[in-house]
């Protein structure tokens, strides 16, 4: 019942607009030999696989984003008249792609070239499980749920957007960032660890906020989802210039 009527909240507006661009992002990340940088290419080297490059960076993110930031584009499309809808749109998505693209560029540098042991996974698997359970990440997720006051008329929409669009973007590279570096040096089975990610992350950025403190993580009930985030977060009075 309450997984209809998620699907029916999130199908509204810019809805569907992001599913395509998730399933684009999967169909790109699945296909045959993606990491297609040639100095990052899977093949054998001395016996060792290579990790994935900064082009399946990319497609994860492509992969992922959409979802995450479901109420975010909401609330560009509720905040703005139809024909700025768009625009503000593109601006907010290229200035949310300029800390994953550092995140990315400085990761695909410090991994050229190596493999990870066995033993290094499972040592930045369990750093990464001890993230996961700090309350600096729990803060970044609740930070995720304000939402900023735009200027709805000109030019100062893209300065305001713009900024928005960075602050979640550092959010979001803080919060599934280490993640998406474990699961991109990886020399098997990136697109399983990524979906795993995925979801893990899609359901926790609509869990409503608590307060940070160092706990596991925890499932919480379907009553404490917060479904009504996927349309919308309520939408503040927009200053005017």
């Amino acid at each position: 019942m309450i997984g209809r009527a998620a699907l029916r909240l999130a199908w509204r507006g810019p809805g569907p607009w992001l599913v395509l661009a998730s399933l684009f992002g999967w169909a790109w990340l699945a296909l045959p030999g993606l990491p297609a940088d040639p100095a990052m290419a899977h093949h054998h080297h001395h016996g060792h696989t290579q990790p994935m490059g900064l082009t399946a960076w990319l497609a994860m993110l492509m992969a992922m984003a959409p979802l995450v930031l479901r109420s975010e584009i909401a609330f560009l499309w509720r905040t703005n008249l139809p024909r700025r809808r768009w625009p503000a749109v593109c601006v907010f998505v290229t200035s949310y792609g300029l800390p994953w693209l550092a995140l990315g560029s400085v990761c695909t540098l410090l991994l050229a070239g190596t493999s990870w042991a066995g033993s290094t996974l499972l040592l930045g698997l369990l750093g990464l499980a001890a993230w996961h359970c700090s309350p600096l990440r729990q803060r970044c997720l609740n930070r995720c749920h304000s939402m900023p006051r735009l200027r709805a008329f000109g030019f100062a929409l893209v300065p305001d957007v713009a900024r928005f669009g960075f602050r979640t973007g550092a959010l979001c590279s803080a919060i599934c960032g280490p993640a998406m570096v474990w699961a991109m040096a990886l020399p098997v089975y990136h697109l399983a660890a990524m979906l795993a990610i995925t979801v893990i992350v899609t359901v926790e950025r609509y869990l409503p906020a608590r307060r940070p403190a160092w706990r596991p993580p925890s499932l919480m009930s379907r009553r404490e989802l917060d479904w009504r985030s996927l349309v919308v977060q309520p939408v503040p009075s927009a200053k005017s210039t």
